[in-house]
């Protein structure tokens, strides 16, 4: 689970973020991010995760509140109990 204290930047939705709008709270800062290639590009995480996600059972849990934003990722290399056998992942593609 990961989270930032702060929420999302004011007057951002949760629904805008999975549409794609980024909206930086410290611009120098992902600039400086972005110039270091520690990040590839501004408002493209939502996106990777969701698509990483997209064949598992489990899917990525993603909340806001007032302070607070939050996206919790379930394992994808867990091993799932069906009728008394354990399969990896069940049908969970580890490719992201």
């Amino acid at each position: 689970m990961a989270g930032r204290v702060g929420g999302l930047v004011p007057g951002l939705e949760l629904k805008s973020i999975f549409l794609g709008v980024s909206q930086s709270r410290n611009p120098n800062l992902a600039a400086v991010f972005y110039r270091m290639r520690l990040i590839e590009s501004y408002g493209t995480g939502i996106g990777k995760i969701e698509r990483a996600y997209k064949s598992c059972p489990m899917q990525p849990e993603f909340e806001t509140a007032k302070g607070v934003f939050r996206v919790t990722l379930p394992n994808r290399n867990e091993v799932q109990e069906t009728g008394g056998k354990a399969q990896p992942g069940e049908g969970c593609s580890t490719s992201a």
